[in-house]
């Protein structure tokens, strides 16, 4: 997982490739178990990007998303935000990886 630190990076990293970026927090328990999953979709979905941004670094994201919590996952293919997971109880690994499946599937524009 590659982590991002500016929107500049941000927008070429998701406009090239189908990608997952995880929204996290330093001092984040969920986000470590978030990262943990992310590492074993990484081996499953090779011609999938995965990215993090923590927290405070891309605030351009954090605006337009309205993201006050970590974590939150996003799903992008060719710079369009097609959906979503937020962490608001923590899902099982299958879960996350069914929300995955389905987001490239669509390729609905689920985010908010």
């Amino acid at each position: 997982m590659t982590l991002i630190q500016t929107a500049e990076m941000l927008e070429e990293a998701v406009d090239e490739h189908a990608s997952v970026v995880l929204y996290s927090s330093d001092l984040c328990l969920e986000c470590d178990v978030a990262r943990r999953y992310i590492q074993t979709l990484e081996k499953m979905y090779p011609r999938i990007e995965f990215y993090e941004v923590k927290r405070g670094r891309v605030n351009d994201f954090e605006r337009a998303y309205g993201l006050q919590s970590a974590p939150h996952l996003f799903f992008f293919a060719q710079g369009d935000c097609i959906g979503e997971l937020v962490w608001d109880e923590r899902p099982d690994f299958l879960e996350v990886k069914n929300r995955l499946e389905e987001a490239f599937a669509k390729g609905d524009k689920g985010c908010s």
